[in-house]
């Protein structure tokens, strides 16, 4: 029997750097030692069993994971964790690919999955004062829930903050519609006509 340590010898450099590339490993001089290449092969076991758990979770399950746990990080006012969660958890939808692809676009839960990741993700970055990003993550939400009083709502918030009062009160006044009796909607609205008759 071959000791692992002896599988190295009489192999010339090349061979031997292409094992150790093989194993995950930089190629050092004077050999490889067992025990490094035993830690190689776990790592690489367990990069293999964590690439099976996702396969069996699905895109979707992952999905879910990650928006929980921003909302977790949201309720904890960590706003840049939060952030990540849900911006991740929107890659990985978009980044579906194969017959895990196909499961994610053909599934009902994806639109509003979709919808309430852009939205919590535009809370997210209106808590962090970027305005732009918080109005495309909340005219994402829109695109997949044109009925969306809330993704309308932030759009508005966004546009308050960026002094953009005509385009807040036209995107307010939809929210408004779409949720009459939403007296932050109201609100926020009420503010945003104010300031288009004190500054024009």
């Amino acid at each position: 029997m071959v000791e692992n340590g002896d599988l190295w010898k009489g192999m010339s450099e090349e061979e031997f750097r292409e094992c150790a590339r093989e194993f995950n490993m930089e190629a050092m001089e004077g050999g490889v030692g067992e025990e490094e290449v035993e830690a190689a092969a776990m790592k690489e076991e367990g990069g293999e069993e964590e690439e099976v758990k996702k396969q069996e979770k699905g895109t979707l399950g992952i999905a879910k994971e990650l928006k929980e746990k921003g909302n977790a990080a949201f309720k904890d006012r960590l706003w840049k964790n939060a952030q990540a969660c849900y911006s991740q958890a929107i890659t990985t939808l978009q980044e579906a690919r194969g017959a895990d692809g196909v499961r994610v676009w053909a599934s009902s839960e994806t639109p509003s999955l979709l919808h309430a990741l852009h939205l919590n993700l535009s809370a997210c970055l209106l808590k962090l004062r970027d305005f732009s990003e918080a109005i495309t993550a909340a005219s994402m939400a829109r695109d997949w829930l044109p009925s969306s009083s809330k993704a309308y709502f932030r759009m508005g918030c966004g546009y308050v903050e960026l002094g953009r009062y005509s385009d807040a009160v036209d995107v307010l006044k939809e929210a408004a519609r779409l949720a009459p009796d939403s007296k932050a909607v109201r609100a926020k609205l009420c503010v945003a006509q104010d300031r288009i008759t004190t500054y024009g």
